[in-house]
């Protein structure tokens, strides 16, 4: 028993104020989760807790962590996911061979996103035989706070060093050490995951529209092969968990799935040089912004100055 309440007295210190910035209900959730889970389970839990973030590159999910949090997401909100036919087109690809994996890119507003599409996604995941491997681009950012380092537990986290372009603070690291992360990373993909999200605009974005594509983020992707790209875009994170707030709150969360397209029909159309990867990156960012309303899709709305 010692080791149970061990672990809920770690997810208890996660938020300061519990009774405060919880909802009431999930609490009781939480610890019945953790009074249930085998006692080998939560010493992987307890172990991966305490080593997440520490290397670069490959950190698989715990299950305890995911079971609660999807649980915590079902409870705290209604959820609504569109183009649900382009998500399973897309892991048929993978399933049947055409596509070495999936790269699913969206909008980025809140540190709740991955998690909210992690569990939305899952039951889709499961049915294809991808239950385990749901794997998501993160920055050093999502390690420093516990209750975040808690829920990238919630599936198959990649660390990598943000460029200079979109790090703050003690995230900003040397050029050598950011092109030494994305080179673990970038192996890692290659070897260990099949289903991979990332925001490809490298940081949340405070305003709530689609800010520009960074082009590096191809790098990533080319790291992944032949792969199919499911552009998607995800609103309401950021009422649940927003910018500067510890507290959760209910939320309508809306993910719509876009038309899925092949890298290499996108080399095909616009080349491999050093400017075909920004053509790349826009003509993603414009798949993205379809699937956002268009008082959301910033830099990608038609007409829009990028100057």
């Amino acid at each position: 028993m010692q080791i149970v309440e061990r672990v809920i007295e770690e997810i208890r210190t996660m938020f300061p104020d519990w009774e405060q910035t919880v909802p009431p209900q999930i609490w009781p959730l939480i610890e019945q989760t953790a009074r249930e889970t085998p006692l080998p389970e939560l010493e992987g839990f307890l172990e991966r807790y305490l080593s997440a973030g520490k290397e670069w590159g490959f950190h698989p999910y715990a299950p305890f962590a995911r079971r609660v949090l999807k649980n915590v997401l079902y409870i705290i909100t209604e959820q609504v996911l569109s183009g649900v036919g382009n998500l399973e087109r897309s892991l048929d690809l993978v399933r049947g061979g055409t596509a070495s994996r999936l790269i699913l890119l969206t909008n980025h507003l809140s540190y709740a996103d991955a998690n909210l599409l992690a569990t939305m996604f899952h039951p889709m995941l499961e049915v294809k035989g991808f239950g385990d491997d749901f794997s998501v681009v993160v920055g050093p950012k999502v390690y420093n706070e516990r209750f975040k380092t808690f829920a990238s537990l919630q599936f198959n986290s990649l660390l990598i060093a943000q460029s200079l372009a979109v790090a703050s603070g003690d995230a900003a690291l040397p050029l050598k050490e950011i092109a030494r992360a994305a080179k673990k990373v970038m192996a890692d993909i290659e070897q260990k995951v099949r289903i991979l999200l990332i925001f490809p605009e490298g940081a949340r974005s405070r305003s709530g529209n689609l800010n520009r594509f960074l082009p590096g983020v191809l790098k990533l992707i080319g790291s992944a092969g032949d792969a199919v790209i499911l552009p998607a875009a995800i609103l309401g994170g950021n009422h649940i968990l927003p910018i500067n707030d510890h507290s959760l709150h209910y939320a309508r969360v809306e993910v719509t799935v876009g038309e899925p397209v092949m890298l290499r029909d996108l080399h095909a159309r616009f080349g491999s040089g050093e400017q075909a990867k920004a053509d790349i990156m826009d003509h993603l960012g414009r798949r993205v912004a379809l699937c956002l309303p268009p008082d959301r899709r910033g830099v990608y709305t038609p007409g829009h100055d990028e100057q």
